[in-house]
C-alpha cells in the first residue's frame, strides 16, 4: 500500500465538506429525507458506516439542511437558467418562468418544490431558515424580472408573483396537472401589463 493511503490529516486542518455533499446528494430514485424519519434510515440509504454518517450529520435537522442546500435540490436555478437561455428580452422572463415551471413540474412527475414540501413537514429552526433563504432568492429574482417588465414597485410585484408561483405548484402537485401553473401564468401576464 502506498504512503498516501496511510497519510494522516495534519493537526488543525479542516475536514473537507465533499463527503457531506456526497452523502446528502439526492438520488434519482430517492424521495426527500423526512424530518421525522430515523437517521438510521438515511444512513442505510447512503450505504455508509454509522460513524461516517454521524460525523457529517450529527442530527436529523443537519441532514435535511444539507439536502436542501445541495445543488441538485435547488430546482429554481435550473429553471431560471433554462428561461434565460430561451428568452432574449429580460422583460419576457417573468411570464416565461411559468411555462418553464409547468414543464419542470410535469417532467418531475409532480413531486413539486422540495422547499415547500419540507416546510409542511417540519418547523425546526435550521431547516426553516434554509427554506426561507431559498424562497427569498426566488422572490428577489421575480422582483427583478417584474422591474424589467416595467413594474415600478418590483418588490411588491415579486411577492405577488411568488404567491402565484408557489400556490400553483402546490395545487399542481395535489391535482397532478400543470393547469394551475398555466392559470397563474395568465394572471401574472395581466399583473405585469397593469400600470406598476
Amino acid at each position: 500500500l502506498s504512503r498516501r493511503r496511510h497519510a494522516r490529516r495534519a493537526p488543525g486542518r479542516p475536514r473537507p465538506h465533499r463527503g457531506q455533499r456526497r452523502l446528502a446528494r439526492p438520488r434519482p430514485d430517492a424521495r426527500r429525507p423526512r424530518h421525522g424519519e430515523r437517521s438510521r434510515d438515511g444512513r442505510c440509504a447512503a450505504h455508509v458506516a454509522k460513524a461516517t454518517f454521524y460525523r457529517h450529520f450529527p442530527s436529523k435537522e443537519s441532514l435535511v439542511v444539507a439536502w436542501l442546500q445541495h445543488p441538485d435540490t435547488r430546482w429554481f436555478h435550473r429553471v431560471r437558467n433554462d428561461v434565460e437561455a430561451r428568452t432574449a428580452a429580460p422583460e419576457e422572463r417573468a411570464v416565461a418562468l411559468f411555462d418553464a415551471v409547468a414543464e419542470w413540474l410535469e417532467a418531475g412527475d409532480f413531486v413539486g418544490c422540495p422547499y415547500l414540501n419540507t416546510a409542511v413537514e417540519t418547523d425546526a429552526a435550521p431547516v426553516s431558515a434554509a427554506i426561507r433563504e431559498y424562497l427569498a432568492e426566488i422572490e428577489d429574482y421575480l422582483g427583478a424580472a417584474a422591474t424589467a417588465a416595467g413594474q415600478r414597485d418590483g418588490r411588491r410585484a415579486g411577492k405577488e408573483l411568488q404567491a402565484l408561483l408557489a400556490g400553483s405548484i402546490m395545487l399542481g402537485v395535489a391535482n397532478r396537472t400543470t393547469a394551475h401553473v398555466l392559470t397563474a401564468r395568465a394572471v401574472a401576464t395581466r399583473l405585469l401589463a397593469a400600470p406598476g
